[in-house]
C-alpha cells in the first residue's frame, strides 16, 4: 500500500478551510478585502495526519505562488532547548533571506532593512534562538545566554516581545507566511 499515492482521506473540509485562510492571507494590501493577519493552529493526536494537513498548505502556497512555508518538527527529546522548533524555523527563513540577499534579490532587501530597523534594540535577545539573525542584523556576533542569564520575568516578556515584533515583520513582507512545527 502506497500511503503517498493515497494522500489525505476525509479531510476534504479541513482541505478548505485551510486553502480560504492561505488565500484570505495572500490578498495583497491594495485589494478591497484585506482580511487581517490569520493563524490556523491543527492539533490532534498523534498519527491523526496533521503533518500531512499541513504539508497540503506547502503545496498550495507553492502552487498560488505567493507566500513562503519553513517547517521544523518539534523533537520532544530536545526538551532541554526552548523553543527548538520556533527556532529552527525562524533560522531557515533568516537563512533563505539572508540567500536573497546575496543574489541581490530587492525584496529580501527589504526584508532585512524592516527587520534591523524594527528589532535593532532587541535582537540580542533573540540571535541566541535564531543564530542568522544577528547576520541578518549585522550585528557580527552569535552570543549565546550565560548561566546566570535565565529568560523569566522582564527579560521573558521583552523575549515575547521581540518574537511577536520579528513575526510582524517576517508576515508583512511574507504573506501568507505558513510555519508548520
Amino acid at each position: 500500500l502506497n500511503y503517498e499515492a493515497i494522500g489525505l482521506v476525509g479531510r476534504e473540509q479541513e482541505v478548505a478551510t485551510l486553502r480560504s485562510c492561505l488565500d484570505r492571507a495572500a490578498q495583497t494590501p491594495s485589494e478591497e478585502k484585506r482580511i487581517t493577519k490569520e493563524l490556523v493552529l491543527i492539533q490532534g493526536y498523534s498519527g491523526v495526519g496533521k503533518t500531512k494537513l499541513a504539508m497540503t498548505a506547502k503545496t498550495y502556497v507553492d502552487e498560488i505562488g505567493n507566500g513562503t512555508v519553513v517547517h521544523d518538527k518539534f523533537d520532544q527529546n530536545s526538551y532541554e532547548e526552548p523553543y527548538s522548533g520556533i527556532s529552527a524555523a525562524f533560522e531557515e527563513l533568516c537563512v533563505t533571506i539572508l540567500d536573497g540577499i546575496e543574489k541581490d534579490d530587492k525584496g529580501h532587501v527589504s526584508v532585512r532593512e524592516s527587520i534591523v530597523e524594527e528589532l535593532k534594540p532587541t535582537v540580542e535577545l533573540l540571535q541566541w534562538l535564531i543564530p542568522s539573525l544577528s547576520e541578518l542584523a549585522s550585528l557580527g556576533s552569535n552570543a549565546s545566554p550565560d548561566d546566570n542569564d535565565h529568560a523569566y520575568g522582564a527579560e521573558f516578556e521583552r523575549l515575547k516581545y521581540a518574537f511577536r515584533v520579528l513575526t510582524r515583520v517576517l508576515c508583512s513582507h511574507f504573506s501568507p507566511l505558513v510555519l508548520i512545527l
